[in-house]
């Protein structure tokens, strides 16, 4: 099932960079070719993965503020906000 918000993410990059993109990630919101723990991994399930050892890794808790430099299409910042729960995330990138 996908997300209002997923819906909208793909709806306006897939305008923007459509058929190359797609090719690339599929329906993935993600910009990102994830974290692979098996060949057999579908790329989202790959992009959420590093998504969340990215989380781990910098010890995000429920109440913090995220700064995400990079965050592309901003599924990762979705994910962040629905899995970890902090006050606040600002993402930046260059598009």
């Amino acid at each position: 099932m996908t997300s209002q918000i997923t819906t909208g993410v793909n709806q306006l990059y897939g305008s923007r960079h459509g058929d190359r993109r797609r090719r690339l990630f599929g329906d993935t919101p993600y910009s990102n070719f994830g974290y692979w723990a098996g060949d057999d991994q579908p790329i989202a399930e790959a992009c959420d993965a590093l998504v969340d050892r990215t989380a781990r890794a910098s010890g995000m808790r429920a109440g913090d503020r995220v700064l995400e430099v990079g965050c592309g299409y901003g599924a990762g910042a979705v994910l962040y906000t629905r899995r970890y729960e902090p006050a606040s995330v600002i993402g930046l990138d260059l598009t």
